[in-house]
């Protein structure tokens, strides 16, 4: 059986997401898939009394694929709000325990249990604001810059007055932060799973079993600079696809970026022309003398 549901409200991602590489299975293609653990606190009915009645948390794991799976991997961030419409699908699936390990019945078959699953429609996610945790945690990290959105917060404000500087230097700084930032977007956006236990924000399972190919391994390493190096996650290509000149990826974030770019050949001046031989004035000398 399937139906078709929609999120009240807006949903926030309360757990890290999954995400499976596209892969075969006795040779069938099997297309990338996202699942995405979601919290709602949408509030209650009104009551007579004009207050709205207390709603407990509803927790739900959507789940979308291919393109959609692709794209949202690098976008549904820890605690990012998004509203999306999917369609509810009752199924027997197998129940594992904690360790990821099926559980089985006392004949050794898999226990079975009814089950739903919330596919995400694609073109339905409208998405709100990020997780304000997450926003943090990248700006310390220096992923994100002070004043990325166009807005700086008070305490910003007046430590950059304390040390002197002007407004006009300190909008300056919020318009190269938020350029910066666009570029990252460009570069995050632009690239493609290549291996690794992550892929955007979510994690990655490798699938595996009898029939599985997959061409990527969780412990990929990064190939020499000027390649398909990464920095977090980013290749050269991508970043100069984004915009990026190699001046900007060789200062930026201090030098964060710069083991992407090609090292140059060095520019060899030509060799000096030979000069001419003396003249022979018919003497001959003997070696150390």
């Amino acid at each position: 059986m399937s139906v078709k549901g929609h999120t009240d409200g807006y949903v926030n991602v309360y757990r890290q997401p999954e995400y499976w590489p596209e892969h075969t299975k006795n040779g069938k293609k099997i297309s990338s898939r996202l699942v995405i653990p979601v919290i709602s606190n949408n509030t209650g009915r009104k009551q007579e009394d004009g207050t709205r009645a207390e709603v407990e948390p509803t927790f739900m794991t959507l789940t979308c694929w291919g393109g959609t799976a692709d794209t949202y991997a690098k976008i549904l961030g820890l605690g990012k709000g998004f509203y999306c419409e999917f369609t509810i699908s009752s199924y027997k699936g197998r129940v594992f325990d904690a360790n990821r390990q099926p559980k089985l019945n006392a004949d050794g078959t898999p226990l079975l249990k009814a089950q739903n699953s919330y596919t995400i429609i694609p073109g339905s996610i409208r998405l709100g604001n990020d997780g304000s945790k997450l926003i943090a945690e990248e700006i310390a990290a220096g992923v994100r810059p002070v004043g990325y959105n166009g807005k700086l917060d008070i305490e910003y404000l007046k430590a950059a007055l304390g040390q002197g500087l002007d407004l006009n230097t300190i909008i300056g700084r919020v318009e190269s932060a938020k350029t910066i930032w666009a570029n990252h977007m460009k570069a995050w956006m632009a690239q493609t799973y290549q291996g690794g236990p992550t892929y955007g924000y979510a994690k990655v399972r490798i699938p595996s079993g009898e029939g599985v190919v997959c061409a990527y391994s969780a412990n990929a390493a990064p190939a020499p600079a000027g390649g398909n190096a990464t920095v977090d996650g980013f290749t050269y290509q991508q970043m100069k696809a984004a915009g990026w000149s190699d001046e900007q990826l060789l200062t930026a974030d201090g030098g964060k970026w710069a083991s992407l770019v090609p090292a140059k050949a060095p520019v060899v001046p030509p060799a000096p022309a030979v000069p001419p031989a003396p003249a022979s004035d018919g003497q001959t000398f003997a070696a150390g003398v």
